[in-house]
């Protein structure tokens, strides 16, 4: 008995760690799985993963998976970071429907696919709009963003174990304690809070070129690895395919990109690959295209990095697209001239 009672006190004090992550876990709710715990918002909680972009892919996944089940939409807004910007409040005002954004940072076409019919399992879809580009239209990308979080999903205990979960509930103790930093795109914060930011200074424009360089160097190693994703492309097909079936209006946005960033297609010998992109989607249903050399791509001022947006081209880009939905217009197919057009000359800085 006293070999037993000496045993259990060690198996004790060798668990009391784990026990004390999983009360933790349980108390703070991160991604509000257990639902038990709501003195934290939610807009509190998303900081936890929004604070770290190495946890931004799980966390967004996540968070979609557990809000979408709870409240399915028939209108959703499926892709990366672009799309997860999209203000579906705005969406609201001027279409008066009501969109749920499922858009992932550090997603890739594979994460698109799965995202769909995640969501088909659990409403009746009318309308799914995906934001697609042709550097995730990419076999070698194939980040697998979905299999954690589904893990979590199909085994709960996952939840009160997992080492991405548990970052992101210290990131939202850090987060009660330390003053909010301002967010990365001026232009949004301005946009939300109505108020008038002074003019940047050269430090800011330092950092944003520098920004800009890291960004650009990435995807130049990311395009010299492309490879034709037969995969994806089949998926999508079946997508488009099912859509079709079920009358649901699916609808492709080609967002724009930083002429710089369309310079290094051709220079990785990828234009006739990136046309190719270009007509795949558009056997799939209507697309929106914006990723050509235009006054939008042609001046870094719209950009926060060579592929996402400053807040007001990003409603210009919302307005576009959208606003036809107002008027009961249909969607209409935007045809870019070929990507041989642009020249490097074109580059405004």
């Amino acid at each position: 008995m006293h070999e037993f009672k000496q045993f259990f006190i060690r198996l004790l004090i060798f668990c009391s760690p784990f026990l004390c992550f999983a009360l933790g876990v349980l108390i703070v709710d991160p991604y509000n799985y257990t639902g038990v715990s709501r003195f934290i918002t939610d807009a509190s909680k998303k900081s936890g993963f929004n604070r770290d972009p190495a946890l931004m892919p799980f966390g967004y996944t996540l968070w979609n998976m557990i809000q979408f089940r709870r409240q399915p939409s028939a209108n959703v807004l499926i892709g990366d970071s672009r799309v997860a910007t999209l203000n579906v409040d705005y969406l609201r005002k001027i279409t008066g429907q009501q969109y749920y954004n499922f858009g992932i940072p550090g997603g890739d076409c594979r994460s698109i696919c799965d995202t769909f019919w995640y969501v088909a399992r659990y409403t009746e879809l009318k309308r799914v709009y995906i934001g697609i580009s042709f550097h995730t239209y990419n076999d070698w990308s194939n980040r697998k963003v979905f299999t954690a979080p589904r893990g979590i999903l199909n085994n709960p205990l996952r939840y009160f174990t997992d080492r991405n979960v548990l970052k992101t509930a210290c990131n939202i103790l850090r987060g009660l304690t330390t003053p909010k930093p301002l967010p990365a795109n001026r232009d949004q914060f301005r946009a939300k809070k109505g108020k008038e930011l002074p003019p940047q200074s050269g430090a800011d424009n330092d950092h944003k070129n520098e920004t800009w360089s890291i960004v650009l160097q990435g995807l130049a190693g990311e395009y010299q690895r492309w490879q034709y994703p037969e995969s994806t492309y089949a998926e999508l097909k079946r997508i488009s395919e099912y859509c079709r079936s079920k009358q649901i209006s699916l609808v492709f946005v080609v967002f724009p990109t930083s002429i710089e960033q369309q310079s290094l297609i051709i220079q990785a010998g990828l234009a006739d690959s990136f046309s190719r992109f270009k007509q795949d989607i558009a056997g799939l249903g209507a697309v929106y295209d914006f990723d050509y050399p235009n006054e939008i791509t042609i001046h870094r001022e719209n950009f926060v990095d060579p592929m996402h947006l400053t807040a007001p081209i990003l409603e210009r880009i919302m307005n576009e697209v959208w606003g036809s939905t107002q008027s009961n217009q249909p969607p209409l197919s935007v045809t870019s001239p070929p990507l041989a057009a642009v020249d490097s000359r074109s580059r405004r800085n």
